[in-house]
């Protein structure tokens, strides 16, 4: 029994050691979980990205961060219903991707200094089967 308990513990470790943590990023008000206007949680507080400079390889992490297929386009936030709480922060004025990073997070970033929900970023990414 004690063995057994043992091998429960090491493997709630293991896992909580090397789990995943849960993305940063989402995208909301698309018609899917792959489709929308990309926020961001920094310091347990969800904002918004700037479109300064949203290109391809910045859509590429995001749809990788969130595990879903390639990306497909990069629309103008207009798309998708406005913010509602404008208290909703803008927490990134640029990401600086390359394309291969894993998160959002790893790539460089320029803080706000002049952007507005008109501008937020928005992400369109391929949507993979479900494997359940």
């Amino acid at each position: 029994m004690g063995a057994a308990l043992g091998c429960v513990w090491f493997l709630m470790y293991f896992h909580l050691l090397f789990a995943e943590p849960p993305p940063k990023v989402r995208l909301v008000n698309g018609p899917h979980h792959c489709e929308g206007r990309v926020e961001v949680e920094q310091e347990g507080r969800w904002g918004t990205v700037c479109d300064d400079g949203w290109d391809m390889k910045d859509v590429a992490v995001v749809c990788r961060e969130l595990g879903c297929g390639a990306a497909k386009h990069t629309p103008i936030a207009m798309l998708y219903p406005p913010v509602v709480d404008e208290a909703l922060p803008v927490l990134i004025q640029v990401a600086l991707c390359n394309g291969t990073e894993k998160t959002l997070a790893e790539c460089d970033q320029v803080e706000p200094f002049d952007c507005g929900h008109d501008e937020d970023a928005g992400a369109v990414c391929e949507v993979l089967p479900s494997t359940s």
